[in-house]
């Protein structure tokens, strides 16, 4: 469902561009590719990287155990790399760090009336604080 969202929040943001580079990038992958970039992009995250944190949550939406491109090979993989945590809150973290593709990400999940209440409930009150807090440059 989270794949799905950011593909459509994407379109909806640039409908004369194509996707987004952060999504368009992962249909180029296999499964065994995607899994590796996602183990560096976890190292980084954990390091701090919030432009790491976000293009992860874009790896896992594509590849992960709900991903439209999801292995049965490399999920459980990807369900440890995310530490029990769901793309969204990857984007959250990516977000609260300062990544702007991730605040815009959150703000269009507040507007989206596809998106699960509970994201859609979470993104509408950090919104404007993330905007605030991190105004693009």
């Amino acid at each position: 469902m989270i794949a799905i969202l950011l593909t459509v929040s994407a379109l909806a943001a640039e409908p004369e561009q194509k996707v987004d580079k952060a999504l368009d990038v992962p249909r180029q992958y296999s499964p065994d590719e995607a899994l590796s970039r996602g183990r560096e992009l976890r190292q980084l995250a954990g390091k701090g990287d919030a432009q790491a944190a976000f293009d992860f949550a874009v790896l896992l939406t594509r590849f992960g155990r709900f991903g439209p491109l999801a292995d049965a090979s490399t999920v459980e993989e990807w369900s440890k790399l995310a530490n029990g945590h769901s793309a969204f809150d990857w984007i959250m973290l990516a977000a609260e760090a300062g990544n702007q593709p991730a605040i815009g990400t959150v703000c269009r999940f507040a507007e989206d009336p596809l998106a699960p209440a509970h994201v859609r409930e979470k993104s509408m009150a950090r919104c404007a604080q993330l905007q605030q807090r991190y105004p693009p440059k």
